[in-house]
């Protein structure tokens, strides 16, 4: 009887620390993607290099279009900004 007078607060600290941990992990996003670790070593990187390729592209024309003072519209028209 004498146990359960220990292992009962002992129990009851450790749940509420697991909580704790839990609710502290779920705030600060620990649980918002956890399959595209598990899925990044199936697939190459190409595609999401390639992405970023193009985005860099879009960004150097548009740049250019501001400094050669280009207005936005007629420049949505050529495909400078999509």
């Amino acid at each position: 009887m004498e146990t359960f007078l220990i292992l009962i607060p002992v129990t009851l600290g450790l749940v509420a620390l697991s909580l704790w941990a839990f609710v502290w992990s779920a705030r600060n996003g620990q649980f918002e993607d956890i399959d595209r670790q598990a899925w990044s070593i199936l697939f190459d990187n190409a595609e999401e290099e390639q992405k970023q390729e193009l985005q860099k592209e879009r960004q150097e024309e548009a740049q250019q279009n501001i400094e050669a003072g280009v207005p936005r519209d007629e420049a949505e028209r050529d495909g400078g900004m999509r």
